[in-house]
């Protein structure tokens, strides 16, 4: 156990300059994947008018990726060494809560690079708490290979205080705060662990330990898409209709006042006359075909970039399951590659579950994997067809198969497994009666 001098000392002088370093780095990420990026620079002369222009033309592209990705990973359920192990793992699952969570740790771990989740012995079993990178700071002797943080800090704001939570591979210690100064003991229990119970889920990390999510890479695109939306509303605002001109009226020139009201009494559906000498003629409106080119460009850039569908632009349509799996066959990489990271995070949480409830055989299972929900875009004839095939021609048993179905969930799957098994289908109960009338004849004989 560590003493309440080192914990206070190792607050005050190592992770929290950390994690207000690391807060500022994300927080800047976050105002552009929260869909409040920094403002398009106008010029010093812009009204108010223009400035709501500039407003209503921001558009979260960034959170549009990282929702698009994020809704591609849902962890129906896992499957362990067997059945009962299966089952164990599927209540430790089930009573987190883990189907309304997991949308939270993996948007997050998305945006930012990494989330986490925070494992604490519980009953009647442990308890899984998600951790955004912006409450949370993990210190590692290893960021790229270590499994488990070395310490970690939580921070959390009350009213004019700061508390923080610090654990290490043993202990949760508790402190409080009223500034980023003085920092003060509170209390601190046992959670008996041997590791710091935090589990990191990855987007993507180098040999390095280096971390990048969906949002760092991308901003300048976003800046180049959130210029382009400015620009087409200044055009769609002040130059999208004609502009009728009159040249050799005679009189005075008017005033600017005069100006401003004969501009105001001017209708669409007046008719200009004059006298002998007078042109009239027009100034054609701003043409938008450039500006709306350029910012399907930058579009399509960030759909190639972010391996993001390309229907994002709107464009495709009336095309068929084969053209649109093909399009879509780069987000299906990405997704295989987070599917891979997150689902081994899924199973060190499990693992870690069981080793605090003292299950040394489930917390060795290196057999335990996530079951993904298929999101693939494919008619439900083509599915049927697929699996019916792999039954007939490669003997899959096809109740393994069922929940490979779309739109199938893993409960329904197994609920159907169990009707089956209550219920045998007719064909069989006949086959069971063959076999046994055969059986009997061959007795007799």
């Amino acid at each position: 156990m560590t003493s309440k001098n080192a914990i206070r000392d190792l607050v005050k002088d190592q992770l929290l300059p950390a994690y207000w370093k690391q807060r500022r780095d994300i927080d800047f990420l976050d105002c552009w994947y929260r869909w409040s990026p920094e403002k398009v620079k106008v010029h010093r002369r812009a009204t108010a008018e223009h400035k709501t222009l500039r407003d209503m033309g921001e558009t979260p592209w960034l959170w549009l990726t990282v929702k698009t990705t994020a809704q591609g990973l849902f962890a129906e359920t896992v499957n362990g060494r067997d059945e009962t192990a299966t089952a164990r793992f599927v209540d430790v699952f089930r009573r987190n809560r883990w189907a309304q969570r997991q949308p939270m740790v993996h948007r997050e771990g998305i945006a930012y690079g990494q989330s986490f989740v925070q494992v604490l012995p519980g009953d009647p079993v442990s308890q899984w708490t998600a951790k955004s990178p912006r409450r949370m700071l993990a210190m590692w002797r290893d960021e790229a290979n270590d499994e488990y943080p070395e310490t970690t800090l939580e921070v959390v704001r009350s009213g004019d205080q700061f508390l923080y939570t610090v654990m290490d591979e043993g202990q949760v210690y508790r402190l409080s705060s009223e500034g980023r100064d003085g920092v003060a003991y509170i209390d601190d229990e046992v959670h008996g662990t041997g590791v710091t119970p935090v589990v990191r889920y990855v987007n993507f990390m180098d040999s390095d330990g280096r971390v990048v999510g969906e949002v760092e890479p991308y901003i300048n695109v976003a800046r180049r898409l959130n210029k382009t939306e400015y620009d087409r509303m200044l055009i769609q605002h002040f130059n999208s209709w004609k502009v009728r001109t009159a040249t050799g009226l005679e009189g005075d020139a008017p005033s600017d006042d005069e100006t401003e009201q004969l501009k105001m009494q001017l209708a669409q559906s007046d008719i200009l006359t004059g006298g002998d000498g007078v042109t009239y003629g027009t100034l054609d409106e701003t043409n938008l075909g450039p500006i709306l080119s350029a910012r399907e460009a930058d579009i399509e850039i960030l759909s190639a970039l972010t391996q993001t569908p390309p229907n994002i632009t709107g464009r495709m349509v009336n095309i068929g399951a084969e053209a649109l799996a093909f399009a879509n066959a780069m987000y299906a990489r990405k997704l295989t590659d987070l599917q891979r990271s997150y689902g081994e995070s899924n199973a060190q949480v499990l693992r870690l579950s069981a080793w605090q409830a003292g299950n040394e055989l489930d917390a060795e299972d290196w057999e335990l994997a996530t079951k993904w929900a298929d999101f693939e875009t494919q008619s439900m004839s083509q599915a049927v067809d697929a699996l019916g095939k792999a039954a007939q021609m490669l003997e899959v048993p096809k109740e393994l198969l069922w929940d490979r179905i779309p739109t199938v969930t893993a409960q329904e799957a197994d609920q159907w497994r169990k009707h089956a098994d209550e219920n045998p289908s007719a064909s069989h109960r006949i086959a069971d009666a063959l076999g046994r009338a055969r059986g009997a004849d061959v007795a007799g004989e």
